[in-house]
C-alpha cells in the first residue's frame, strides 16, 4: 500500500490521488491555469468557475464595448490630427507666401515632387525673380569693310590707331 504524508493509501484509491496532485500541479502554474479551467467548464458547463467565468463575463459586458468606443475614438482623432496637420500646413504656407500663393506652392509640390513646403515657397520666389530670356542685343557698333581687317589685322589695327589720336588732339587744340 502507497504512503501519502503519513498515510496509508488503499491501491484502488492512489491513482485518483496522483491524478488529483497532477491537476493541482498544472492548475498552480500561470501558463495552465485558463486552459484546466476551459477544460472543466467544457466538462460541467453548468457549473460556475468564478476564475473562468467573471473575466469572460466583464470581457462580453464592460470591456467589448469600451474597446469599440475606444476604436471610435481612435478614428476621431486620426481625422482630427489630419484636419489639424493640413490647416497648420496652409497656415505655415500662408506665411511663407500669402494667401493667394497657397494654391500656387501646392500646386508646384505636386508638379516637381517637392515635399517640404519651405523648399516649394522659395522655388516659387526663385522663379518669380528671375526675368524670363531675352533675344540677344545685335551688335551696335560698325564693323564697316571686314575685308582690310582679314587682309591685314595689324596694319587696319595702326590705322584705326592713328585716326583715334588724331580725334583725341584735335579734341585738346
Amino acid at each position: 500500500m502507497p504512503e501519502y504524508k503519513g498515510y496509508q493509501i488503499p491501491d484502488e484509491v492512489w491513482p485518483d490521488i496522483v491524478k488529483s496532485r497532477l491537476m493541482d500541479d498544472l492548475a498552480a502554474d500561470p501558463k495552465n491555469k485558463q486552459q484546466i479551467l476551459a477544460m472543466a467548464k467544457a466538462k460541467y458547463p453548468n457549473q460556475p468557475i468564478p476564475e473562468y467565468d467573471i473575466p469572460k463575463a466583464l470581457e462580453e459586458t464592460q470591456i467589448a464595448p469600451l474597446r469599440e468606443e475606444i476604436k471610435g475614438l481612435t478614428g476621431k482623432l486620426a481625422e482630427v490630427t489630419g484636419q489639424l496637420a493640413e490647416r497648420d500646413e496652409r497656415e505655415k504656407l500662408t506665411s511663407l507666401v500669402g494667401a493667394d500663393d497657397v494654391v500656387e506652392v501646392r500646386k508646384l509640390m505636386d508638379e516637381k515632387g517637392i515635399t517640404n513646403p519651405e523648399t516649394a515657397a522659395e522655388h516659387l520666389r526663385l522663379a518669380r525673380q528671375t526675368a524670363p530670356p531675352r533675344a540677344m542685343p545685335s551688335l551696335t557698333f560698325d564693323t564697316g569693310n571686314l575685308k582690310d581687317w582679314m587682309a591685314d589685322p595689324r596694319g587696319k589695327a595702326m590705322k584705326e590707331a592713328e585716326a583715334a589720336l588724331a580725334d583725341i588732339i584735335r579734341a585738346r587744340r
